[in-house]
């Protein structure tokens, strides 16, 4: 069912057509609202977390709260960000990647995930599942394959994510009827020590596509406008905290460490080198697997976020960092300027 490189610790499992895959979720999500208000001791009342709806400039360190558009960036960069639902947990999780809560089927995890390679749902396939009669008949098309990047310890391996639900556009505590589905049809494991994992995914929803191509299309031409005015970086989250709606926080860049060699994009449009992040920007539990973007004078960077390490210090799983065409390969480690 699955390749996996014992060396690297990689591999690529597909298991849409293995009889032992679940029924995947398809069609419209339930219409029970997400968890408004979720009992916390992190952050009693989740006061840093705002609804994506709700942004404003005023929730956006100086000096980006004097520009509107950054809010509208932030919204179109939040229609990426999917909600994840495990009904799983794997006995085959080494230790480092135990849940507290055991393993089996009796507890539901949630985390978050961010849609990649987002361009191929514009491409049709055969649907990969056989069970599937979604519009009256076995022999159906769908959109994609996508991918989705979140970080191994919420989805570690085949089994989790044979059992996991996507969900994108959950942004209004009160009103789901614009949430939409994908299914995951495999999984693409990387080192352990990088704690990232990416599902392929497909979907049936139309709207997905659609949508997504509307807001790559405005992200595209802000970022044409929009430069960033600060040397110190702003760390934006977007994640859905406690399984609830989603949320944005924000805060600083507080350290990143590039590692590995610099590679060039496929369109070769930018340099990237691999990257942890360390920022202050606040997050709960269910925010792991969110996407966490620097804005920064310089310098971009994406990754999924990963743990706590102490008070206001949270730290990313490994992602990508911009590189000047001039740079070289040699290691960096760097503090932003206060």
């Amino acid at each position: 069912m699955s390749h996996v490189d014992a060396r690297q610790g990689v591999g690529h499992a597909t298991f849409a057509n293995n009889p032992t895959h679940v029924k995947p979720a398809i069609g419209a999500a339930p219409s029970r609202s997400s968890p408004r208000h979720v009992f916390c001791l992190k952050n009693p009342r989740h006061e840093n977390f705002t609804p994506v709806y709700s942004l404003k400039p005023q929730h956006l360190p100086a000096p980006y709260d004097q520009d509107p558009r950054w809010v509208s960036m932030l919204q179109a960069r939040a229609d990426d960000t999917v909600k994840l639902r495990v009904n799983y947990t794997s006995p085959a999780r080494p230790d480092a990647f135990k849940c507290r809560d055991g393993s089996g089927a009796g507890v539901v995890r949630h985390g978050t995930g961010t849609a990649f390679w987002t361009r191929l749902l514009s491409s049709r396939m055969r649907c990969p599942f056989p069970d599937c009669t979604v519009g009256g008949s076995r022999d159906h098309d769908v959109y994609g394959p996508f991918r989705v990047v979140t970080v191994a310890h919420l989805v570690y391996n085949e089994e989790e994510a044979n059992c996991t639900t996507v969900e994108f556009f959950d942004d209004d505590p009160d009103d789901r009827s614009s949430v939409c589905r994908a299914q995951v049809t495999g999984l693409i494991r990387e080192p352990m020590e990088s704690d990232r994992c990416i599902l392929i995914c497909v979907t049936h929803d139309p709207t997905i596509p659609e949508r997504l191509e509307r807001s790559c299309t405005q992200r595209n031409e802000l970022l044409q406008q929009l430069q960033e005015p600060d040397e110190r970086g702003m760390c934006v989250l977007i994640s859905h905290p406690h399984g609830m709606s989603k949320r944005i926080s924000v805060g600083r860049l507080l350290n990143v460490e590039e590692q590995g060699p610099v590679k060039r994009t496929k369109d070769c449009q930018m340099l990237l080198r691999d990257c942890r992040l360390v920022y202050s920007t606040p997050s709960c539990m269910g925010s792991g697997g969110g996407s966490v973007t620097l804005w920064c004078r310089g310098k971009r960077a994406f990754a999924p976020h990963c743990r706590t390490l102490g008070e206001d210090r949270n730290q990313s799983a490994l992602g990508w960092i911009s590189v000047p065409e001039n740079r070289e390969n040699g290691p960096s480690n760097r503090v932003p300027k206060n």
